[in-house]
């Protein structure tokens, strides 16, 4: 597996996991008190931002080609893992 496609399945896997965690947090917001509402919203509100982030760099990521990629990971200092 390249390391675009290793990179890539990490995104998806992390978006994964956010998804889950922003069902999980909604679920509690439904039987919490009004404050602990608003703090559950204001981190589903964060960690939805990160997950649109991370859904747009997967993407862009498979559309890449290889020139593309590596420069992506050049100008994002990431190194080759052995």
């Amino acid at each position: 597996m390249s390391l675009k496609e290793q990179f890539a399945e990490q995104l998806k896997s992390q978006t994964d996991v956010w998804q889950a965690q922003i069902k999980d947090y909604q679920e509690q917001v439904q039987q919490a008190g009004a404050k602990a509402q608003a703090d559950y919203k204001k981190a589903v509100a964060q960690m939805e931002e990160k997950a649109e982030e991370a859904r747009k760099l997967f993407q862009q990521v498979q559309s890449a080609n290889e020139n593309a990629w590596k420069d992506m990971r050049l100008r994002s200092g990431a190194t080759p893992r052995r």
